[in-house]
């Protein structure tokens, strides 16, 4: 068994090096991509946002929210489904959203798909989470439709979510929105955006919010008014972090 392993291992190391990373993930990923059945993944149970306190925090919000929306899936959303809430959940990894709709009673599961992605739904071609690159017209129209897909069917049936996990890609994009959808509204709203404390990408939606720090979340109850984000959000299509 051992051998067979090691010559796997082997065998995945000498493709690399012939193809390069770059087109071994292509590659790869594709084929994750085309598959008509989910891959069996891991999820843990329990949630983990880094600490006790934030765990805890997140846990009292999903429990007070009457309409919750995330944009990326895991152990959170099994959390929401557990506790029978009203959510919404955003996926941009076809094949990951398969294996989750399988674990769920529900379809609350949106399939906003942003393509070939990596693993935690990076896109394939992006070298890095923050990689400056052209990218072009069907990427662009996928990664706005992943931000803002859900926000136009909300408009159009008169949803209004009042807590917004955003734990996916292109979080400060989906933040700025999240801004546009809010911004004519008198609706109380709470923003948690997981990882904001040591990613300064992410700092720059201070101009747009008021932004409280706590543990590793950033989280948003108001808005700084009349705000323009047209510039903001046409650097943000080329941080998918």
């Amino acid at each position: 068994m051992f051998k067979k392993i090691f010559k796997i291992l082997l065998f995945i190391d000498f493709l690399k090096k012939i193809l390069g990373d770059y087109r071994y993930n292509l590659i790869k990923h594709t084929l994750r991509y085309s598959l008509f059945f989910p891959l069996n993944y891991s999820i843990k149970d329990e949630i983990n946002f880094g600490s006790t306190q934030a765990n805890d925090y997140f846990k009292k919000e999903l429990k007070n929210s009457k309409i919750y929306l995330e944009y990326g899936t895991g152990a959170s959303t099994l959390l929401a489904e557990k506790e029978k809430k009203n959510y919404f959940a955003i996926e941009g990894d076809r094949n990951f959203y398969k294996y989750m709709n399988k674990k769920l009673k529900k379809n609350n599961i949106k399939l906003k798909s942003l393509g070939v992605v990596k693993e935690f739904c990076i896109p394939v071609k992006f070298k890095s989470d923050y990689d400056l690159r052209k990218i072009n017209d069907k990427e662009k129209k996928d990664i706005k439709n992943y931000c803002n897909g859900i926000l136009e069917e909300f408009e159009k049936e008169n949803i209004i979510p009042d807590l917004i996990l955003v734990d996916g890609r292109f979080r400060k994009l989906t933040g700025l929105y999240l801004y546009n959808f809010f911004k004519n509204k008198n609706n109380n709203f709470k923003i948690i955006i997981d990882d904001y404390l040591n990613r300064e990408n992410y700092h720059e939606l201070e101009k747009f919010f008021v932004i409280k720090k706590f543990e590793r979340f950033g989280i948003s109850t108001e808005l700084i008014p009349n705000m323009h984000t047209e510039d903001a959000m046409e650097k943000s299509l080329y941080d998918c972090g």
